[in-house]
């Protein structure tokens, strides 16, 4: 399915970006943690997600360990990975996740706004209202779970 690929792809962004933000060689090979949903993405796209952001091992996140592992939030989920590097930086995640908690709200209040506003919902199509409604459960889903991160490093 082409949205399995829009996804992969948004995972391996963000892994890749993880992983310049920690100045982890390329060819250094991580694992992943992550709930069932993502695993069963992760099969659906056979490889792809490992082969392009460098994973070496895919586990579920409950064999995660509890402390040096990096938390990402990907589709209102948190995923982790560890072997980025010895020495985690957590005041670096910190600021990502709030940086992260910023962008989303700005999105959110993006998104109630335009669906509080009569004229946009008298004038825009039926499709695009329910688009907007979609990206804004998303955003919230994003936001609850870089909310949760942020928690669990403090």
């Amino acid at each position: 399915l082409i949205s399995d690929f829009n996804s992969a792809d948004q995972l391996v962004s963000l892994i890749r970006s993880t992983r310049a933000e920690q100045k982890v060689k390329p060819k250094q090979s991580i694992e992943l943690y992550a709930p069932n949903p993502v695993l069963d993405l992760l099969d659906r796209v056979s490889g792809y997600v490992q082969i392009l952001a460098g994973i070496g091992e895919v586990k579920p996140i409950a064999e995660a360990p509890s402390d040096g592992a990096t938390v990402i939030t990907f589709e209102g989920t948190e995923i982790k990975i560890s072997g980025l590097n010895s020495d985690i930086d957590l005041d670096a995640q910190k600021v990502r996740l709030e940086k992260l908690i910023a962008d989303k709200e700005k999105q959110i209040n993006g998104f109630r706004g335009r669906l509080n506003n009569e004229g946009y919902l008298s004038n825009a199509k039926p499709e695009i209202i329910e688009e907007t409604r979609n990206m804004l459960a998303s955003a919230e889903a994003d936001l609850e779970a870089a909310q949760r991160s942020l928690t669990n490093l403090e």
